[in-house]
């Protein structure tokens, strides 16, 4: 598995070299690392910096709706985003959804335990609000009930001791 502090800077390499006007040389000097690696990395770069945000936003949304896509999925969405680019397929290899994630520890994968913890929690906090809510609107029900017996049990006894 790739080194996620190796691949971060790497990404701040590139993303230095594609938008901040640093040259490969200057880049590699500033973040430490070959420039063989920088060039062999830009060359091999399946996406823009901006096309892997925007990749970053839509796994970030699609986990923000309780679907997590898979590693197959994330591929398919960088090939839609590559072809719009002119490029037929990315250029992946076989480890590139992990140097992906590593790059951008935002969409870190979870573990299964993680995530169950997680909706275990929104679900805890939605239930208890819900609980809540329905608590206190079953207690203003039995008040209100309990003033209308009080009323009808008040009219039948004033009934009751009137004359016919």
């Amino acid at each position: 598995m790739p080194d996620p502090i190796r691949e971060h800077t790497i990404g701040l390499a590139l993303h230095a070299i594609n938008h901040c006007g640093y040259s490969m040389e200057q880049a590699a000097q500033e973040f430490n690392i070959p420039t063989s690696s920088l060039r062999h990395r830009k060359q091999k770069q399946a996406l823009s910096n901006d096309q892997e945000e925007q990749l970053v936003n839509w796994i970030l949304e699609q986990q923000a709706k309780g679907c997590t896509p898979t590693e197959a999925k994330i591929c398919k969405k960088a090939d839609d985003m590559a072809s719009l680019t002119g490029k037929n397929r990315t250029s992946r290899s076989r480890n590139w959804v992990q140097r992906f994630r590593a790059r951008n520890p935002k969409v870190a994968k979870k573990s299964m335990f993680d995530y169950v913890e997680e909706q275990e929690a929104r679900y805890v906090v939605t239930k208890t609000s819900d609980y809540t809510k329905l608590r206190s609107n079953y207690d203003l029900f039995l008040e209100q009930r309990a003033r209308l017996l009080a009323e009808q049990s008040e009219e039948a006894a004033t009934q009751a001791s009137e004359p016919l």
